[in-house]
C-alpha cells in the first residue's frame, strides 16, 4: 500500500459521487498499491482534463503524502463545488491522514455539493428532469448543466428558478446558483431571461415580486417607470427595499414621481426599506437635499448601518450632527480594538510607505509611491491612496499581511488637483481629504467588489480637528 492511500481513496469517494464523469477511478485504484510512473505535462485547458490531469498528479504522487494532498484538493475544486460555493478549510495534512475518506471529502467540500460548472455544463445532462426535481442540489445541478450557449433556451425555466423556486429552505442557494451563470451571458440571452422575470413583478406573492425585481437588477436590466413606481409604492417592505436597491445603477435621472417617493422611504417604517433608501442617494446623489437634514438625524441617531449611512450623508451636505439630538454613543462605528491598531505599523520609507509587524519589526509590505495608508476596521487589510506620475491617482486595497493587491481604481482627474493629506475609514466608506492653495476638499469612495467613486466633482471642506 502506498503512502498517500486516504487521500487516493478520498479521490476515489469523490469521483464514485460524480459518477466518473472522466474515467480516471481505476488509475487511482492502481495507485493505492504502486505509484504511477512519472511524466511531464501542463494543465489543461477544459475542466474535464483538469479532473483527469489532477487524478493522474495524484497517482504519479502516490508515495508523497503531501502531493498527493495538494492534488486531492486540486481534483476536488474542478470535480465538486458546494451549493452556495462556500468551501471548508483544508486540515493540516496529519490532520486530513487520519480523517476518513468521506469525511475529508466532506471536509473540503461541505455539502450539499454537486458537480462543478464548469464539469457539469459539458455532460449533456437532462437539464429539464433536474430543475423539475423536488430536491435541491439537483435542481442545483440542473441550473449548472445548462450550457452558457443555451441560456437563452432556458429563459423561463432559469426566471421561474430566480423569482419562485418553489423550496422554502434553500431558495436563496438556488436563485443565487441561477443568476451566478445568466450574469456571464450574451445581452441577448439574459434579455430574454430578464423579459421571463418582468412577469413575476406583478405575482400575487410579495418576495416573489421581490426576488424578480433583484433578479432583473442582477441581470443589469431596469423596471420601466410605471413598474418601478409601484414597486416602491407597494404593500410587501422586501418589493419597496428591492426596487430602492435599483435606484442610482445604470440611469442618470428618473421621474420626479419617483425621486420624490425615493426620499420618502427614508422614514419608511420598515429598517431594511429605510436602509435601502439611504443606499440609493448614496448612488444618486442628486436626491441629497437640505429637506433631508431631519430625517438624515433621526437615522443616525437609529446607528446599525443605517446611522452609519446617514452619517455619511450628512458629511456630504456639509451638515455635522447635533449631538444633543443624536446619541453618538449609540451609533456602531465598527473601530478596531486597540490591540488590532497596535498590531501593524506604517512608516516612510524611500520612494513608498511601509506597513510592518509593531512588535517583531518585521517589514511586511511595501506600497511604492504611496501617498497616504490608513488601516480598513475590521478587515485585515489597509486602504492606500497611490500617486503614479502627475495628478494621477490609484485608490488600492492591500490584504495584510502578504499584500497582495485585493483592488485598483482610478480617481478622476476632476479629484486629483490637490495634495492628498488623509484618509478615513468607517465602515465600507472611505473619505479622502485633500489639501489645496484654494479651496481644500474631500471625496469619498464606496469599498465593494469593485471599490467606486462617489462624487464626480470635489465636496469643498477641511477635516474636523
Amino acid at each position: 500500500m502506498t503512502a498517500a492511500a486516504p487521500f487516493l481513496r478520498a479521490a476515489l469517494v469523490a469521483l464514485d459521487e460524480a459518477g466518473d464523469p472522466t474515467g480516471d477511478r481505476q488509475l487511482l485504484v492502481d495507485a493505492i498499491d504502486q505509484a504511477q510512473p512519472l511524466v511531464s505535462f501542463h494543465k489543461p485547458g477544459t475542466a474535464k482534463k483538469v479532473v483527469g490531469w489532477a487524478a493522474t498528479q495524484m497517482a504519479m504522487s502516490a508515495e508523497d503524502p503531501g502531493r498527493a494532498y495538494s492534488w486531492l484538493r486540486e481534483l476536488l475544486r474542478a470535480l465538486l463545488e458546494p451549493v452556495g460555493g462556500r468551501r471548508g478549510a483544508a486540515p493540516a495534512p496529519e490532520v486530513a491522514m487520519a480523517m476518513t475518506p468521506g469525511e475529508l471529502v466532506e471536509t473540503l467540500a461541505p455539502s450539499p455539493r454537486v458537480i462543478a460548472r464548469a464539469l457539469a455544463a459539458g455532460m449533456k445532462l437532462d437539464v429539464k428532469a433536474l430543475l423539475a426535481d423536488p430536491e435541491l442540489a439537483k435542481r442545483v445541478l440542473g441550473v449548472r448543466a445548462i450550457p452558457q450557449a443555451s441560456i437563452g433556451t432556458y429563459a423561463n425555466a432559469l426566471a421561474t428558478t430566480i423569482a419562485d423556486p418553489g423550496l422554502e429552505a434553500d431558495r436563496e442557494a438556488l436563485r443565487r446558483e441561477a443568476i451566478a451563470i445568466c450574469q456571464p451571458a450574451a445581452d441577448k440571452a439574459r434579455a430574454k431571461v430578464a423579459e421571463a422575470l418582468q412577469g413575476f413583478v406583478t405575482s400575487r406573492e410579495g418576495r416573489v415580486r421581490a426576488s424578480a425585481i433583484e433578479g432583473i437588477h442582477a441581470l443589469r436590466f431596469q423596471l420601466d417607470d410605471e413598474a418601478l413606481v409601484a414597486a416602491l409604492h407597494d404593500v410587501e417592505p422586501a418589493v419597496r427595499a428591492a426596487a430602492a436597491r435599483t435606484i442610482g445603477t445604470g440611469r442618470r435621472g428618473y421621474l420626479p414621481a419617483i425621486e420624490a417617493r425615493v426620499v420618502a422611504l427614508v422614514t419608511d417604517d420598515d429598517a431594511a426599506v429605510r436602509l435601502a433608501a439611504l443606499g440609493a442617494i448614496v448612488r444618486f446623489p442628486t436626491l441629497l437635499s437640505p429637506a433631508l437634514l431631519e430625517p438624515l438625524r433621526e437615522a443616525g441617531a437609529r446607528g446599525g448601518e443605517e446611522g452609519k449611512t446617514a452619517m455619511f450623508l450628512l458629511g456630504r451636505l456639509g451638515a455635522q450632527p447635533n449631538t444633543a439630538v443624536i446619541d453618538l454613543s449609540a451609533i456602531d462605528t465598527e473601530l478596531p480594538e486597540p490591540e488590532e491598531l497596535r498590531a501593524y505599523v506604517v512608516a516612510p520609507i524611500k520612494g513608498g510607505l511601509a506597513v510592518s509587524d509593531r512588535g517583531t519589526g518585521k517589514q511586511l509590505f511595501v506600497v511604492e509611491r504611496a501617498d497616504l495608508i490608513e488601516f480598513i476596521p475590521r478587515r485585515a487589510e489597509v486602504a492606500v491612496i497611490r500617486e503614479e506620475r502627475r495628478r494621477a491617482w490609484q485608490f488600492e486595497r492591500f490584504r495584510i499581511p502578504d499584500g497582495k493587491r485585493l483592488g485598483s481604481i482610478a480617481i478622476p482627474l476632476a479629484l486629483t488637483h490637490g495634495i492628498p493629506t488623509q484618509l478615513a475609514v468607517a465602515a465600507d466608506l472611505v473619505t479622502v481629504w485633500c489639501d489645496h492653495a484654494d479651496a481644500p476638499y474631500r471625496f469619498h469612495l464606496k469599498l465593494g467588489d469593485p471599490d467606486v467613486v462617489l462624487d464626480d466633482a470635489p465636496v469643498p471642506g477641511r477635516p474636523p480637528r
